[in-house]
């Protein structure tokens, strides 16, 4: 039950965020993707600094208002295609500019290498290989340490 009133909750502070104006990237000539999420992780997505303060600090106010509040340690900003970035702030302090971070178990770069997410899921892919093989020939899956 709490993980669907935490989605219900979070779907409207999102909702709320992004209602009056679009400030995300233009995904066709109609709609504009202004966020990526999934349950508790959140990426907002703008083509300027302004549009991008003005939404975390939009969906701060609304999460403010149902109780919740953005983990300034680990909310990072990723800047594409910018030499001198500005910094994001949530109620005053800067956000930490990143060039990696993990997304649903995807390596995403602002250098557009997908080298160290390619080589991750071939590591996932060959340990649940390894388990899989491990069952077949011992019949036994409580035996399995990862």
């Amino acid at each position: 039950m709490s993980a669907l009133l935490f989605n219900m909750v979070m779907d409207w502070v999102r909702r709320k965020t992004t209602e009056d104006a679009p400030r995300g990237i233009r995904w066709n000539i109609t709609s504009t993707l202004e966020d990526l999420d999934f349950a508790d992780d959140l990426a907002l997505l703008s083509h300027t600094h302004h549009h991008l303060q003005e939404n975390t600090n939009r969906f701060n106010n609304f999460a403010s208002q149902v109780g919740l509040k953005i983990n300034q340690i680990k909310t990072e900003v990723m800047i594409l295609n910018i030499t001198n970035p500005v910094a994001i702030q949530v109620v005053g302090k800067d956000l930490p500019i990143t060039g990696i971070f993990t997304y649903l178990g995807s390596t995403v770069r602002n250098d557009r290498g997908a080298g160290n997410d390619i080589m991750n899921r071939s590591k996932k892919a060959r340990n649940v290989f390894f388990i899989l093989f491990f069952i077949i020939v011992t019949g036994n899956i409580f035996d399995i340490y990862i």
